[in-house]
């Protein structure tokens, strides 16, 4: 995701103080549901529909989904919500 920046501001601060711009990337994309997709991208994950299907954009890789921060975050909560 990129910061919008119409007049310039950040773009001249970092140039300024010779900070590198930081991108954030997604490794692996995955089909999720409405639900999971809504939950994610509540908590600031990359989301976005593309042909009616719902794409999670993960930023990680090489471990198993479970082992995320973010979906056992999720987890918790909807197990909190149960009680």
């Amino acid at each position: 995701y990129e910061i919008e920046d119409d007049d310039g501001i950040w773009r001249s601060l970092a140039e300024a103080e010779s900070i590198e711009p930081y991108t954030i990337e997604a490794l692996e994309h995955w089909i999720v549901s409405d639900w999971l997709g809504d939950r994610l991208e509540a908590k600031g994950e990359m989301v976005q529909e593309v042909h009616g299907l719902t794409l999670w954009g993960r930023t990680t890789s090489g471990q198993a989904i479970a082992l995320d921060t973010i979906i056992k975050e999720i987890y918790q909560k909807l197990l909190q919500e149960m009680h």
